[in-house]
């Protein structure tokens, strides 16, 4: 798993998995709290306390709106979408900068 962060926003990052396949199929791990230490800006762990599913048809526009509170972790099972993020936070240095990341998957990224 490799986990890089993203430059235009203070604190966001870009999460690779490692995938595993063979004749079967593939096999990836998307969270992982024993293993993976994220922590925000203050130190603090994050948890992810619920996982969601959404599926949209071709064309579609969705929105994940921020509420400074919880953690969003993203990814794409089939398919292809842009992830856009904008800084919302009046207090980051990166306020109102954006981050764009492409996610399929061929290209398995969760962002958070």
């Amino acid at each position: 798993m490799k986990i890089e962060p993203i430059d235009a926003i203070a604190g966001m990052r870009l999460i690779t998995p490692d995938v595993f396949s063979d004749h079967r199929g593939t096999y990836v791990e998307t969270w992982n709290d024993r293993d993976w230490d994220l922590r925000n800006a203050a130190g603090t762990p994050i948890q992810f306390v619920q996982d969601d599913v959404s599926l949209s048809r071709a064309g579609v526009l969705r929105g994940l709106h921020g509420d400074w509170v919880t953690w969003k972790l993203v990814h794409c099972d089939m398919g292809w979408v842009w992830f856009a993020a904008v800084d919302l936070r009046k207090d980051s240095p990166t306020f109102g900068k954006h981050g764009i990341s492409a996610m399929g998957p061929l290209l398995p990224t969760e962002a958070d």
